[in-house]
């Protein structure tokens, strides 16, 4: 039996698919490794005023909070966001910290929402 959590979510990370989830043992390693609360590193990614850490942490501990083992995690991040421009992974964080407020949209209200967007997208003039 799958565990389900209200926080979890799935996100593409370089061209693969992966489960995110910051439960409240990650939630305290981010708030130790960033020196601020997870309130303070939430407004900061939304106000654009985040570290590089408050990005990369996220995503590599979210990894982990999905069932990722702690060395694979740090591979993924390694190859996925070191050296990456932040435009080409910013939305993984965001997404993960959007999360652990307002929880993970339902999957089937998400593939909706995707269908939704991918036929106004082909509807739209060019």
């Amino acid at each position: 039996m799958q565990i389900t959590s209200a926080t979890a979510i799935t996100r593409e990370l370089s061209g693969r698919n992966y489960r995110f989830d910051l439960n409240p043992d990650q939630i305290k390693e981010l708030e130790r490794l960033s020196g601020a609360g997870i309130g303070a590193i939430w407004q900061r990614v939304a106000t654009l005023n985040f570290k590089f850490d408050d990005l990369r942490e996220t995503v590599r501990l979210g990894l982990i909070g999905g069932g990722v083992s702690i060395p694979e995690a740090s591979a993924i991040v390694k190859f996925a966001i070191d050296g990456r421009p932040v435009n080409e992974f910013f939305e993984v964080p965001m997404a993960i910290l959007k999360a652990v407020f307002e929880g993970a949209e339902p999957a089937a209200k998400a593939e909706a929402r995707d269908q939704s967007e991918a036929s106004e997208s082909a509807d739209a003039p060019a």
